[in-house]
């Protein structure tokens, strides 16, 4: 009696290595996760006749994504004509009791621990045993029947036990292999961002966020990105640089920061929390709009916000799939670390372009400075010199601006200096140069003026000037005059001649405008 126990319990052991060593086998070649659910779908369809599907959890969210659309060719093949299911719902157990194996064999229990599975597909037995990676549930395995008669038999549990203990190692070695890859092309493709240097870009046609948006998707696997900004007032995202095609809804208008007056709350809360916002269902989730979503073809995303050097929110990042997705730790980490990069390239490209703006300018009087001056010269002459408008030259210079600085300090003296300026630039059109030459002088391009309306002009000037009072202190100036294509065509030389026209005016008596 014992022999043949021992007997009967060997042939089912013998039975179990022989279908975990085909099993194996099987897995042991593929190299998707998708591809390794169908061999088991198969193996069990097969050998036992059950119906069989995988579920991925997502237990920090506690929400369960449906992957039975991997099984669709095999349940063909197999002339199971159920409805593939695909989404994500809510547990209703405790994440507990799922990592434990259920057999369930009545529709009362199925329907309290599967609701959408009851709904769905109305099974009449259901097993379900936990898959785990470094002790964490990762997925279930669902064996289910639809028949009435059959009962679940000590077989399929030891089967679907195997069969779970398979597939974690088989996930487990897909996971190292997919790992070790994309550590090779994220580092790649992060470094690409990471040494991207926007300066460089900041003067081409092509907006350096766009080439880094249109970079990120090969880098993370994600189908689709968008870069929304802040505008001034911080009201309003605007979707400035994004992946979708101009025609795309997402690139037509602006959204408000205003819960009650936008559908899609996502990036929203990723400004308010900075911290990234995980989407598995943009369809069902109640933070998105899923109209907008089936428009767009996105079925999940990540939205990152985006901060500048001091942490305040410029924008958010998003990254969409067309597809369900489960979103690992790593991956949101990995998308955090691009959403830092940019909002410091967004930072460096404001910083830059801040500091251009600056070194146009003198920074006591915010007149163009010099140096600037003469570039504007240099293509204002390219301009006029096949042309036959003429452009006039003002000199304008303090006088006795030396004694000013002596007598009340140079404090005062430089607030007379501002003074001045203010009243020149206010006094010419936005279209004329006005720039500090040096010291107290002021030069101004007066655009398409001849000499007698230039004169009229530096008189204005002059009159204005010397009604100026700057706490009680009189101040006047001189002006020289020069009109290229009268008095030179040369452009060092028309300079020269409204400099030389100044010194005249100040050594007759100053406070007066001299033309040749």
């Amino acid at each position: 009696m014992v022999n043949r126990e021992y007997h009967k319990e060997s042939q089912v052991l013998n039975g179990h290595e022989k279908h975990s060593m085909q099993l194996y086998r099987a897995l042991n070649r593929q190299y998707s996760k998708e591809a390794a659910i169908n061999v088991v779908v198969n193996f069990i369809y097969k050998r036992l006749g059950y119906r069989t599907m995988y579920l991925d959890i997502v237990e920090n969210n506690k929400k369960v994504m449906i992957k039975d659309s991997s099984c669709k060719d095999i349940n063909e093949k197999s002339n199971i004509t159920d409805t593939t299911i695909s989404g994500v719902f809510n547990l209703s157990l405790s994440m507990n009791e799922y990592k434990k194996p259920l057999c369930l064999e009545d529709l009362n229990s199925i329907e309290e621990a599967f609701p959408y599975l009851y709904t769905m597909i109305q099974p009449h037995k259901l097993l379900s045993t936990p898959v785990f990676a470094q002790s964490k549930l990762v997925g279930l395995l669902i064996i289910y029947d639809k028949e009435k008669e059959r009962k679940i038999s000590c077989e399929l549990k030891d089967i679907a036990q195997l069969v779970a203990r398979e597939l974690t190692a088989v996930f487990s070695r897909i996971e190292r292999q997919n790992l070790a890859f994309e550590n090779m092309l994220g580092l790649t493709a992060l470094e690409n961002i990471l040494l991207y240097n926007p300066e460089d870009s900041l003067d081409n046609t092509r907006d350096p966020l766009q080439k880094i948006v249109s970079i990120i998707p090969s880098a993370t696997g994600m189908k689709k990105c968008t870069i929304a900004l802040l505008d001034e007032d911080e009201e309003f995202l605007l979707p400035h640089y994004s992946t979708f095609d101009k025609s795309a809804k997402t690139k037509e208008k602006k959204y408000p920061l205003d819960k009650t007056k936008t559908k899609d709350h996502t990036a929203i809360i990723a400004i308010d929390t900075k911290k990234p916002v995980v989407v598995y269902d943009a369809l069902t989730d109640p933070r998105c709009d899923p109209e907008l979503s089936k428009e767009l073809g996105v079925r999940s995303n990540v939205v990152l916000p985006i901060l500048n050097v001091h942490g305040k929110p410029l924008g958010v990042m998003y990254l969409d799939n067309g597809e369900y997705e489960t979103f690992s730790d790593r991956q949101v980490r990995f998308l955090e670390i691009i959403a830092r990069h940019i909002g410091l390239i967004i930072s460096n490209i404001e910083y830059i372009g801040d500091l251009k703006a600056w070194s146009k300018y003198d920074g006591l009087t915010g007149l163009l400075n010099r140096r600037t001056f003469e570039n504007i010269y240099e293509e204002v002459y390219k301009i006029y010199r096949y042309s036959e408008e003429k452009f006039s030259i003002l000199m304008i210079d303090i006088d006795d601006f030396k004694s000013t600085n002596d007598n009340y300090g140079h404090q005062m003296g430089d607030i007379v200096l501002k003074n001045v300026a203010n009243c020149i630039r206010e006094n010419v059109r936005q279209k004329d140069i006005v720039a500090r030459y040096g010291g107290e002088e002021v030069i101004v391009i007066l655009k398409d003026i001849g000499k007698e309306e230039a004169k009229i002009i530096a008189d204005r000037i002059r009159h204005l000037i010397e009604n100026l009072s700057v706490h009680n202190i009189s101040v006047t100036v001189s002006i020289g005059l020069s009109t290229f294509g009268i008095d030179s065509y040369n452009k060092e030389n028309l300079i020269h001649i409204a400099d030389k026209c100044l010194y005249e005016a100040k050594s007759i008596g100053k406070n007066q405008v001299i033309c040749k």
